[in-house]
């Protein structure tokens, strides 16, 4: 009972020192909230056509069919303005005031009857990878619908020639024979903003309890409170229960707010079983927790916690499959993204969150033995600190 005593004393203890800090309490939580809400309400994953210039000589063979070009770029790029300075063309490229700028050959009949292909080149502004890929993308897919479109007109005038050598046969289903249609398995179809809703609890637990277990330790220091801790009975495992029970109270509280705030403000939905949500986000904690007291076994000050907070949060946005997922990353970085509490209850949350089942065994397995390792090397660094029973070290020396 005594063991009890001391370590509800410090649940108690820590609990009033955050609830006196209701400002820093709210910047841990709701400013990164807040962050990455307006990231989710401000996000379009649309994406509008791209505003493209045609560039083309006053002899092309494209001259005077600028509505049947602007149809076959398709939808992915809308024809602006024909011009025929292509210097022109690109000022505007360069001023932002357009998207794309194709310049289409001279004479392209003539270099497909001479068996070669006709070049139509194609300038961008892009810097951003991602968004260059994305016009590539956008450009393919316009020169083969320009492709399919010149097919299609030529095999049209055959067939008014020789009306016998195609039939009935639509000119449309002659160019384009196969057409794709896709559809999820699972049957599952998630939106963006709730797609990442996992991802955020997941998070913002792990940098809550990482923040509030780094400053724990050093403000003990700070007080001097460890040199009352070993000449006292108090052991590092009291000491250890207090905090985890104090933090990790504080930590579901947080928890079941997102949730609310997700379901009542975003309409999110939860397709699998609450207990597994519940137990996923404790080990998010308790592994969260235990890398909050190494870091705070270490640190001097408590600004350096936080910083270090910070940095294993900076770390995980990117490394714990919450923007990209982790088989996108090579091997030797996936080991980075394993040492962090969030990439286990990303996983494991969007499983039970979109997939209605219960998360795979390795996940939970995995988050369950990263919660007890970094749990007992907390215990072992505050043991190395001299936070042990004073009882037990007088008859250890008596023994001796």
């Amino acid at each position: 009972m005594g063991g009890l005593t001391r370590a509800t004393a410090f649940l108690r203890k820590d609990l009033m020192e955050v609830l006196r800090q209701p400002r820093m309490v709210l910047m841990l939580i709701i400013g990164p909230f807040l962050i990455l809400l307006a990231f989710g309400l401000g996000y379009d994953a649309s994406r509008p056509p791209l505003g493209a210039i045609v560039v083309m000589s006053e002899n092309s063979t494209f001259q005077g069919r600028t509505d049947q070009l602007a149809e076959s770029l398709g939808g992915g790029v809308t024809l602006e303005r024909v011009v025929n300075n292509q210097a022109e063309a690109r000022r505007a490229l360069l001023d932002g005031q357009i998207d794309l700028v194709i310049v289409l050959p001279d004479d392209p009949e003539a270099q497909v009857q001479a068996g070669e292909q006709a070049d139509i080149r194609v300038y961008h502004a892009q810097i951003d990878p991602f968004e260059r890929t994305f016009v590539e993308l956008a450009v393919n897919s316009a020169v083969e619908e320009l492709n399919r479109a010149i097919l299609r007109e030529s095999l049209v005038e055959v067939r008014d020639r020789e009306p016998a050598a195609f039939g009935d046969l639509d000119p449309d289903v002659m160019v384009s024979p196969f057409r794709a249609e896709s559809a999820n398995v699972s049957g599952v179809d998630v939106s963006y903003s709730h797609f990442y809703v996992p991802g955020v609890v997941a998070l913002l637990l792990q940098h809550l309890a990482i923040t509030f277990a780094g400053l724990s330790l050093v403000r003990e220091r700070t007080l001097g409170s460890v040199e009352l801790f070993r000449v006292s009975p108090l052991s590092a495992g009291e000491t250890l229960t207090g905090k985890y029970l104090a933090y990790l109270l504080l930590a579901a509280f947080v928890a079941a707010a997102l949730v609310a705030a997700a379901i009542y403000g975003f309409g999110f939905n939860m397709a699998g079983n609450w207990l597994w949500f519940a137990a996923v986000s404790v080990l998010v904690i308790m592994g969260s927790l235990g890398v909050g007291l190494i870091i705070s076994s270490f640190v001097k000050t408590e600004s350096e916690a936080i910083q270090y907070a910070m940095l294993v949060l900076l770390i995980s946005i990117f490394f714990s499959g919450f923007f990209i997922p982790i088989d996108r990353l090579l091997a030797p970085v996936q080991v980075v993204s394993y040492l962090l509490p969030a990439t286990y209850g990303i996983a494991a949350l969007q499983e039970v969150s979109f997939l209605g089942r219960a998360p795979d065994l390795v996940l939970v397995g995995g988050a369950a033995a990263y919660a007890l390792v970094t749990l007992l090397a907390a215990w072992a660094l505050m043991r190395r600190q001299g936070i042990t029973t004073h009882v037990r070290q007088a008859t250890a020396e008596a023994a001796t």
